[in-house]
Protein backbone atom coordinates (compact mmCIF):
# COMPACT_ATOMS: atom_id res chain seq x y z
CA UNK A 1 0.00 0.00 0.00
CA UNK A 2 1.05 3.60 -0.60
CA UNK A 3 -0.82 4.87 2.43
CA UNK A 4 2.35 5.90 4.24
CA UNK A 5 3.74 7.71 1.20
CA UNK A 6 0.46 9.51 0.54
CA UNK A 7 -0.18 10.58 4.14
CA UNK A 8 3.28 11.21 5.61
CA UNK A 9 4.44 14.59 4.28
CA UNK A 10 7.23 15.42 6.71
CA UNK A 11 10.94 14.65 6.76
CA UNK A 12 11.46 11.34 8.49
CA UNK A 13 14.49 9.53 9.87
CA UNK A 14 14.25 5.73 10.00
CA UNK A 15 16.68 4.21 12.49
CA UNK A 16 17.44 0.53 12.93
CA UNK A 17 19.99 -1.76 14.47
CA UNK A 18 21.98 -4.26 12.45
CA UNK A 19 20.00 -7.43 13.12
CA UNK A 20 18.73 -8.92 9.82
CA UNK A 21 15.10 -9.00 10.97
CA UNK A 22 15.19 -5.29 11.87
CA UNK A 23 16.87 -4.41 8.59
CA UNK A 24 14.17 -6.29 6.68
CA UNK A 25 11.40 -4.40 8.51
CA UNK A 26 13.02 -1.02 7.90
CA UNK A 27 13.56 -1.93 4.24
CA UNK A 28 9.82 -2.56 3.94
CA UNK A 29 8.96 0.69 5.70
CA UNK A 30 11.40 2.72 3.62
CA UNK A 31 9.99 1.24 0.40
CA UNK A 32 6.58 2.66 1.35
CA UNK A 33 7.89 6.19 1.98
CA UNK A 34 8.75 9.17 -0.20
CA UNK A 35 12.51 8.93 -0.83
CA UNK A 36 12.83 12.74 -0.90
CA UNK A 37 11.59 12.96 2.69
CA UNK A 38 13.30 9.88 4.14
CA UNK A 39 16.69 9.48 5.79
CA UNK A 40 17.81 5.96 6.72
CA UNK A 41 20.29 5.27 9.53
CA UNK A 42 21.58 1.79 10.36
CA UNK A 43 23.55 1.54 13.59
CA UNK A 44 25.96 -1.38 13.37
CA UNK A 45 26.53 -4.07 16.01
CA UNK A 46 23.34 -3.53 18.01
CA UNK A 47 19.72 -4.61 18.08
CA UNK A 48 18.03 -2.03 20.27
CA UNK A 49 19.47 1.30 19.19
CA UNK A 50 18.11 3.37 22.08
CA UNK A 51 19.44 1.04 24.78
CA UNK A 52 22.64 -0.24 23.12
CA UNK A 53 23.83 2.82 21.17
CA UNK A 54 22.16 5.97 22.55
CA UNK A 55 25.18 8.19 21.81
CA UNK A 56 25.29 7.17 18.15
CA UNK A 57 21.53 7.70 17.88
CA UNK A 58 21.81 11.16 19.49
CA UNK A 59 24.59 12.09 17.09
CA UNK A 60 22.60 10.96 14.04
CA UNK A 61 19.46 12.72 15.29
CA UNK A 62 21.35 15.99 15.75
CA UNK A 63 22.79 15.72 12.23
CA UNK A 64 19.33 15.00 10.84
CA UNK A 65 17.92 18.10 12.59
CA UNK A 66 20.88 20.16 11.41
CA UNK A 67 20.25 19.04 7.84
CA UNK A 68 16.69 20.33 8.17
CA UNK A 69 18.02 23.66 9.42
CA UNK A 70 16.80 23.37 13.00
CA UNK A 71 20.26 23.11 14.53
CA UNK A 72 23.32 25.12 13.71
CA UNK A 73 25.65 25.04 16.84
CA UNK A 74 25.54 22.91 19.98
CA UNK A 75 28.38 21.26 21.84
CA UNK A 76 28.19 17.66 22.96
CA UNK A 77 30.69 14.97 23.85
CA UNK A 78 30.97 11.51 22.38
CA UNK A 79 33.23 9.53 24.74
CA UNK A 80 33.22 6.46 22.52
CA UNK A 81 34.76 8.53 19.72
CA UNK A 82 36.92 10.49 22.19
CA UNK A 83 35.89 13.87 20.81
CA UNK A 84 33.59 16.84 21.29
CA UNK A 85 31.28 18.15 18.59
CA UNK A 86 30.10 21.74 18.29
CA UNK A 87 26.78 22.63 16.72
CA UNK A 88 24.89 25.96 16.82
CA UNK A 89 21.29 25.78 18.03
CA UNK A 90 18.68 27.75 16.10
CA UNK A 91 14.97 27.92 16.85
CA UNK A 92 14.05 28.65 13.23
CA UNK A 93 14.91 26.58 10.19
CA UNK A 94 17.92 27.88 8.26
CA UNK A 95 17.18 26.13 4.99
CA UNK A 96 15.17 23.15 3.79
CA UNK A 97 18.28 21.24 2.69
CA UNK A 98 20.95 22.68 4.99
CA UNK A 99 24.41 21.25 4.99
CA UNK A 100 25.64 18.90 7.68
CA UNK A 101 29.04 19.64 9.21
CA UNK A 102 30.66 18.31 12.35
CA UNK A 103 34.02 19.27 13.83
CA UNK A 104 35.98 17.54 16.56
Amino acid sequence: TNQVKENLKVDTMIVSGSYPHLLHLTDELQAQMDAKLTTRVNIQHCGSVLSEAPEMFSHDLLLFCQGLGFVSIMQFKMPMLNCTFSLLVSALPISRNGSISVGN
